[in-house]
């Protein structure tokens, strides 16, 4: 059944078995063609491997079935972002936030994009508003630690690494980043 292909669809991807991830979201597809799930999920596997314009197309078929799907405008911004067309990318985080205006993970995603054109204090807006939703999010600390270190507040990023790191210990681009700092004031 298609809920079964799904289902191991997902587990394959968690695993790391993208190959086996897409011909299970493809069977999915083959069974319910209007499962706009299975073309997000398709479309997530296929940005982790690298195969971009299938991964918007499968993204775009997915709004296209549910024109209100905010996940999956936010994996077209990822999508967008790794294909370094930030604008676009931020024109869709924008999109997925206003269908759903508690998406930490796509404010988040947000101020990642804006930082890219140095708007530090607009990606601190999007990190902080991340955080007010969802304050135990390590990955938004390290990403506002990041944009802190760019602007050459070192003592803030620390301090925001540290807040990373309480939440999630073993976390290793916090651990990374948070070391960078401190070699840069000469403390390492």
């Amino acid at each position: 059944t298609f809920v079964l292909h799904n289902i191991v669809g997902a587990i394959s991807f968690e695993k790391g078995e993208e190959e086996i991830a897409i011909k299970h979201f493809r069977k999915v597809i083959e069974i319910v063609p209007h499962h706009c799930h299975a073309y997000n999920n398709l479309g997530v596997t296929l940005l982790d491997i690298g195969e971009y314009e299938e991964a918007i197309s499968n993204l775009k078929k997915a709004i296209e079935l549910q024109p209100d799907y905010a996940e999956a405008y936010n994996n077209l911004g990822n999508v967008y972002k790794e294909m370094e067309e930030y604008n676009m990318a931020i024109s869709k985080y924008k999109k997925a936030i206003k269908l759903n205006p508690e998406y930490h993970e796509a404010y988040n995603n947000l101020g990642v994009a804006i930082g890219k054109y140095i708007q530090y204090n607009e990606a601190l807006e999007a990190y902080n508003k991340a955080i007010s939703i969802k304050s135990d999010f390590a990955e938004t600390y390290n990403n506002m630690g990041i944009a802190l270190q760019d602007q050459a507040k070192l003592n803030e990023a620390i301090e925001t690494f540290n807040i990373a790191l309480s939440i999630k210990p073993n976390y290793a681009d916090a651990h990374y980043n948070k070391g960078v700092v401190l070699q840069d004031q000469g403390k390492l």
